[in-house]
């Protein structure tokens, strides 16, 4: 009997350590229900812009952006690894699948859309669908031109022209592909 208790209280543990590790994982994460969260706050897009809610048992919603966009796509929005940014895209064009790449510092964003430009900063333009973080917070993107940039919260960095494809280990280190088909890859 006592072997029987000890495995049922190993076996709780184990589950509420098994939830937690998932509620952590998927912070910051597409949630089910197509809001974007990032521990109390959560973000989605509707009619044309994106909507922030800080509290979610009080439901009323900040404007970040308008991102004139057809359709929404987990792609278009992400919220920073340590929680204090919301990276959109504004001006998105689903025919070049490009955008403006913006950041707001969604902590001090206020429901007067008017008065959060000063929390808000337009990162570069014509900036492929898919931004990637690195570990530290840094991002990684790559324009229409097929350039890869790098910007670290500050300034913007052109790593290389003419990628074809990138990959990360999110802890840094970065591989690319440059050329193309005609002319060969490296």
């Amino acid at each position: 009997m006592v072997g029987l208790v000890a495995v049922a209280v190993v076996m709780v543990v184990v589950v509420v350590l098994g939830i937690k590790a998932l509620f952590s994982f998927f912070a910051g994460k597409v949630c089910a229900n197509g809001y974007f969260s990032k521990g109390n706050a959560y973000a989605y897009f509707s009619d044309g812009s994106y909507e922030l809610i800080t509290d979610i048992k009080e439901g009323t919603s900040i404007e970040i952006a308008s991102s004139r966009a057809e359709y929404a796509s987990n792609y278009l929005l992400a919220f920073s690894p340590d929680g204090k940014y919301v990276y959109y895209y504004t001006k998105f064009d689903t025919s070049t699948v490009t955008g403006t790449l913006c950041k707001a510092e969604y902590g001090k964003l206020k429901e007067d859309p008017t008065k959060n430009d000063q929390y808000t900063e337009v990162i570069a333009s014509n900036v492929c669908i898919g931004f990637e973080f690195l570990e530290d917070g840094t991002v990684l993107y790559t324009d229409d031109d097929s350039s890869l940039f790098y910007y670290n919260g500050e300034d913007v960095s052109r790593i290389a022209k003419d990628v074809y494809y990138y990959y990360t280990d999110g802890a840094g280190k970065v591989a690319y592909v440059t050329g193309d088909y005609e002319t060969g890859y490296t």
